[in-house]
C-alpha cells in the first residue's frame, strides 16, 4: 500500500495542504497531480440538533487532467470505477501532520469528457471520513463476540480500530482527544483522571441472543451513538484528531482535555484549554477559479435588513415577567395601522425534575406564548404566530398575523435546556405582522405566559412533569415601519 497520487493545495489565507490518494494495490512512487482546491463538509447525524451525537465529514476535490498526467489518471479512473470501496483512501496533511483522512466513494465520481473539454478536463472525487461506514460493521472481534467488561476508553479504541485509517498515524501522533467531567462519586476528579478510563461497560450489553441461541451483534455506529448519549458527548474528526467531547463543557471558559496515541496511551492531560477559535480573513475573498479567472471580492462583514423603528421610547421599560408574576400590562401606544410591534428581551428558563435521572438525555425546550392585543378603529386584534415541528425536532415558525380570535397567541420555543435545574437563556427578538385596519391605534396589552415543557426531539410533554422557572426581562417594545417618515423619531436598520 502506498500513495499513488499527491497534490498541493493552498487556502485563501495561504495555508498549504498536501492531498494524497492511497491505493491498497499500489506499491510504486506517487505521481504529482494538480487539484483545484478541496471542500470539507460536516454532516450531523441529526440535522439541526445542537447536541447531535455524531458528526461525520466528507472531502470533495477536483483533479485537473493535464497532458503529463493524462495516462496515469485515465488508468486511475478505470481502476476507481471498478474498485471495491475501501481500496482507495485520502490523506490530507497540514505542515506534515495529518489533518484529515477517509475513503473515496467509488460510486460518486464525476469525470468531464476529455474530447469535449477545450484544453484541460477534470473529474470530481468525494471521500468520507469512515464514521458512517461503522453502520455496516458488527461490534465484535473479527466475528467472535468480545467478552468481559472493559472501560469506555477501550470500547472507543475498539471502534476507532474499525475505521480503517489508524495506519495513517505514527506511534506518537495525536489520535484521540476526550473532554468529560462527569465523575462518579467514588472517582477522583483530577486533571490527570479521564472518567472514560474508570467507567466499565460489559461487552454483553451490545450482544443479543435470538430464540435459537444465535448471537446478534449491535452495529459499531449504534455502539458509538450509545456511548455518546451516555455522556452527552459528540464524536467527530477535527484537525486529524478524533474527538469525544462532552457537549455541556462547551459553555465553560476553559476545559480539561485528555490526549491519546493510537495504542491507547494517555500521553497528556491539559487543563485550562480555550475552545474558542478566531477566524482571521484578508481584505479580500477569493471565489474559486472559473474559466481560468480567479475572482476577488471584499468579505461580507455586515448584512442589513432595512426597516425603521421609533427609537425615542420603550413602551416596556422596567417591566418583567416570571413564573410568579405574569400579569398583563396595558400600554398607551400611539401609532397607525400598518405599523409593526418590535419586541426584544432576555428569557431565562430552567426545568427541575424530581431526580436528575428523570431529565431527558436530549434535553427539553419551553413553549412561551406572548399575549399581544391592539385596538384599531374599535376592533381588537390578537398577534398570532404558530409553528410546526419536523421529524428531527426542528421548529418551523408560521408567518406572523393578526386575528380577531381572542385565544390566538404569538408562540415562541426557547433554546434547549441541557441539564436538570440549570438555566439556559433565549434572546427574544421578533416583529409582529403589520397591524390591519385603518386609522390610529391607541390601546395595546402585553403579557408573557409559560405554556409547556417538551422533551426532544418528539416534542411530547415532559414526564414526569418538572417544575419550571423562567423570567423575561430587559424587555423592549417599539414601533417599526417600512417608511421612516411615518415615525416621529426613527432609526433605520
Amino acid at each position: 500500500m502506498a500513495a499513488r497520487f499527491s497534490a498541493i493545495s493552498s487556502s485563501e489565507l495561504g495555508t498549504s495542504y498536501t492531498v494524497e490518494i492511497h491505493d491498497s494495490s499500489y506499491g510504486g512512487a506517487a505521481t504529482d497531480i494538480e487539484i483545484q482546491g478541496f471542500t470539507l463538509t460536516y454532516d450531523p447525524d441529526e440535522q439541526e440538533d445542537p447536541i447531535t451525537p455524531i458528526i461525520a465529514s466528507s472531502l470533495t476535490f477536483n483533479i485537473s487532467i493535464q497532458p503529463g498526467t493524462q495516462s496515469a489518471l485515465n488508468t486511475f479512473i478505470s481502476d476507481l470505477v471498478g474498485a471495491d470501496e475501501g481500496r482507495f483512501r485520502v490523506k490530507v496533511l497540514k505542515s506534515s501532520a495529518i489533518w484529515w483522512s477517509g475513503f473515496i466513494l467509488t460510486d460518486q465520481i464525476s469525470v468531464e469528457d476529455q474530447d469535449w473539454a477545450d484544453k484541460l478536463s477534470g473529474f470530481t472525487i468525494r471521500a468520507v471520513d469512515g464514521i458512517s461506514r461503522l453502520k455496516d460493521l458488527d461490534y465484535n472481534n473479527a466475528g467472535t463476540a468480545y467478552s468481559g467488561r472493559v472501560t469506555v476508553k477501550e470500547h472507543l479504541f475498539n471502534l476507532l480500530g474499525k475505521l480503517g485509517t489508524d495506519d495513517f498515524y505514527g506511534a506518537t501522533d495525536p489520535f484521540l482527544f476526550t473532554i468529560n467531567r462527569w465523575y462518579e462519586s467514588g472517582m477522583s476528579a483530577a486533571v490527570a483522571n479521564d472518567p472514560m478510563t474508570y467507567t466499565y461497560i460489559d461487552h454483553q450489553v451490545f450482544v443479543t441472543v435470538d430464540d435459537e441461541g444465535n448471537e446478534e451483534f449491535t452495529d459499531c455506529y449504534e455502539v458509538l451513538r450509545q456511548l455518546c448519549q451516555l455522556y452527552l458527548c459528540r464524536f467527530y474528526l477535527s484537525n486529524g484528531v478524533y474527538r469525544f467531547d462532552q457537549i455541556s463543557e462547551y459553555r465553560e471558559a476553559t476545559v480539561t482535555r485528555h490526549k491519546y496515541y493510537t495504542d491507547g496511551t494517555n500521553y497528556a492531560n491539559t487543563s485550562s484549554e480555550d475552545l474558542g477559535v478566531v477566524e482571521d480573513s484578508d481584505d479580500v475573498i477569493r471565489l474559486g477559479n472559473v474559466n481560468a479567472r480567479t475572482f476577488y471580492f471584499a468579505p461580507a462583514r455586515k448584512i442589513n435588513l432595512k426597516f425603521a423603528h421609533q427609537n425615542n421610547y420603550n413602551y416596556l421599560a422596567g417591566q418583567e415577567w416570571d413564573a410568579d408574576a405574569d400579569a398583563s400590562f396595558s400600554l398607551a401606544v400611539i401609532g397607525q395601522a400598518s405599523f409593526r410591534l418590535w419586541v426584544r428581551g432576555t428569557l431565562d428558563h430552567s426545568a427541575d425534575f424530581a431526580t436528575d435521572s428523570d431529565f431527558p438525555y436530549n434535553g427539553v425546550v419551553h413553549e412561551f406564548r406572548f399575549v399581544i392585543t391592539a385596538e384599531v378603529g374599535g376592533t381588537t386584534y390578537y398577534a398570532k404566530r404558530d409553528y410546526t415541528v419536523n421529524t428531527n425536532g426542528t421548529v418551523v415558525y408560521d408567518q406572523a398575523t393578526w386575528t380577531t380570535t381572542s385565544s390566538d397567541r404569538f408562540k415562541l420555543v426557547s433554546n434547549r435546556n441541557y441539564l436538570d435545574a440549570v438555566t439556559s437563556t433565549t434572546d427574544v427578538n421578533f416583529q409582529t405582522a403589520a397591524l390591519p385596519g385603518s386609522g390610529d391605534f391607541a390601546n395595546v396589552t402585553f403579557d408573557v405566559n409559560h405554556f409547556a415543557v417538551y422533551e426532544l426531539p418528539t416534542f411530547n410533554g415532559a414526564s414526569p412533569a418538572p417544575t419550571e422557572s423562567w423570567k423575561f426581562y430587559n424587555a423592549v417594545l417599539q414601533l417599526a415601519a417600512d417608511d421612516p417618515a411615518a415615525l416621529t423619531t426613527s432609526s433605520v436598520h
